[in-house]
């Protein structure tokens, strides 16, 4: 048995490669977007409950719509990085 040791595919002094920081700094604006997008639909959802007896159903809400399409994108983001 011998005591070589594996070779690091980052030259030294380097901490990650580009595509690292790509996917960590995806990964922070994808989460950034997802909890907006909880605050777009919860903001929907106040304001339906606001009407009283005028409330609609939320799926008729473009509004709560932008918000569910705010957090599948941010979802995406969080999948790619």
């Amino acid at each position: 048995m011998s005591n070589s040791t594996i070779p690091s595919p980052t030259p030294p002094g380097v901490l990650y490669d580009d595509i690292t920081w790509f996917g960590i700094c995806l990964a922070i604006v994808s989460n950034a977007f997802i909890s907006t997008s909880l605050n777009v639909q919860k903001w929907a959802h106040n304001k339906n409950e606001a009407l009283g007896d005028l409330r609609k159903p939320y799926t008729k809400l473009p509004v709560w719509w932008f918000g569910t399409a705010m957090n599948a994108i941010g979802e995406l983001g969080n999948l790619v990085a």
